[in-house]
């Protein structure tokens, strides 16, 4: 892929393929209105994000090969794995399909 965009696009159109699966582009940044700024988002969290059939809260920090991934992702990431949802890198549709395959009931 030849941007993160694309792969994020990519990565979206095979897993919704998956019964049950509920994905969806999670924006996190700011916004400039009219005198002030307004933040959205939180900081680190996944490009996809969504529910898997169980249930299970999903999130995916999609990375093209040699991307670098950010500190307050990494913290994000282990926050989520550690309350019982699914973070993971996705470098690849490949990647995420088979992380996201070996989690199905």
């Amino acid at each position: 892929m030849s941007s993160e965009v694309d792969l994020q696009r990519a990565i979206m159109e095979r897993l919704a393929l998956i019964p049950g699966l509920v994905l969806w582009r999670s924006n996190c940044g700011a916004a400039k209105k009219p005198g002030r700024y307004v933040k959205y988002g939180i900081p680190g969290q996944g490009d996809l994000i969504g529910l898997l059939p169980n249930g299970r809260f999903l999130s995916i920090e999609v990375k093209i090969p040699g991307g670098p991934i950010r500190p307050e992702q990494v913290a994000f990431g282990a926050r989520v794995n550690s309350a019982g949802g699914l973070w993971f890198v996705a470098r690849s549709v490949d990647e995420a399909v088979i992380r996201v395959m070996e989690e199905m009931p």
